[in-house]
């Protein structure tokens, strides 16, 4: 699917490079440097698209990459998304009448 990818160039040491998704209204704020030459990328991502991530990140990495998450903050849904589930509501109480 879309949304916003990070590519990293190969370095020296011919380390394997992976394309990481942050997700559609994934927000990336920051990378660090780690151990062995891996990077810890640190996101903003809303939790319905980590839902799916787990699955997403072993495919990318071929089973080598990880994750953690921890709840961040509250955020106003953007107006679009609000809609849809206006709209999906008002069309389950149609279906329940």
């Amino acid at each position: 699917g879309g949304g916003s990818v990070l590519y990293y160039p190969r370095g020296p040491s011919g380390r394997e490079t992976y394309a990481v998704s942050v997700g559609t209204d994934g927000k990336v704020q920051g990378v660090e440097p780690q151990a062995g030459g891996n990077q810890k990328i640190m996101a903003l991502v809303p939790m319905a698209e980590m839902l799916v991530y787990a699955n997403q990140l072993q495919s990318m990495t071929s089973g080598r990459g990880l994750y953690s998450m921890e709840f961040s903050h509250y955020e106003e849904l953007p107006a679009h998304v609000t809609q849809k589930l206006i709209a999906e509501r008002e069309k389950h109480k149609e279906e329940e009448h």
